[in-house]
């Protein structure tokens, strides 16, 4: 489950949500790929939420980019990957991106913050 986090607008996030169960309507690598939208408040109401809907990766969009502090203690305390699409918010520590450039997609990854996340990407995905 990926939570697909926004602040009080909810509409960012409803279009990245469909975004997403959209690239994974068949799979990856046969596990179903399902995302959710949940409101950034708090530090706990972040971790209870996680918890309670088994979050497993957290999409962090630029307009969160003032909370961000607060997400990485949530992703950092449950070794959950942070992604993000903008290349900001990579430098400041969200653990890895996808970018459209004219030779197509780039994954852009943190090692730093992978390490801290205590996330393990494949050698084939670098």
């Amino acid at each position: 489950m990926i939570a697909i986090l926004y602040g009080n607008d909810s509409s960012e996030a409803d279009a990245m949500r469909l975004a997403f169960e959209e690239i994974g309507a068949d799979g990856v690598q046969n596990l179903p790929v399902s995302a959710i939208a949940i409101r950034v408040r708090t530090v706990p109401a972040l971790l209870e939420s996680f918890d309670a809907e088994g979050v497993t990766a957290v999409y962090v969009p630029e307009s969160l980019t003032p909370a961000l502090s607060s997400i990485q203690q949530v992703t950092r305390a449950r070794g959950l990957p942070s992604l993000a699409s903008g290349r900001e918010l990579i430098e400041q520590g969200v653990s890895m991106g996808v970018f459209l450039s004219e030779t197509g997609a780039k994954l852009i990854v943190n090692q730093r913050s992978m390490q801290i996340e205590n996330i393990d990407l494949p050698a084939q995905v670098m």
